[in-house]
């Protein structure tokens, strides 16, 4: 599975729009079947921008259970939720033709919501 950065933003969009204390064991993101969106659920997890848990079965992953979003996970949407600045940065990481890790995908995000806003 190759890790997709709009289905991340997709999916904690998502989460951000859920109540307080809210469990969630369903997503719905366009383009993505269920079996890839439980594979970035758990990925997300592990890298600590979901706080949640993943069932697992001998025949493989089952399901899923979201907590909330993580004090990371709110930081990284927070900069990626601005549409205009999301395109530019993955466009930014396109044109550059490598794949782009979480550390170097936040700080192009960073630095164009600083910009955005004047600060930069």
């Amino acid at each position: 599975m190759k890790r997709d950065w709009n289905l991340v933003r997709q999916i904690l969009l998502q989460a951000e729009s859920y109540s307080p204390g809210v469990y969630i064991e369903s997503f719905t993101c366009e383009g993505f079947d269920e079996a890839t969106i439980i594979e970035h659920i758990e990925i997300m997890i592990e890298s600590k921008l979901l706080d949640g848990e993943i069932d697992k079965t001998q025949a493989g992953t089952s399901g899923f259970l979201v907590h909330k979003i993580t004090w990371e996970g709110h930081n990284f949407l927070d900069n990626a939720k601005n549409d205009t600045i999301w395109k530019k940065v993955m466009a930014e990481a396109k044109e550059k033709g490598t794949s782009t890790s979480f550390v170097v995908l936040n700080g192009l995000l960073t630095k164009a919501a600083q910009k955005y806003a004047g600060l930069g």
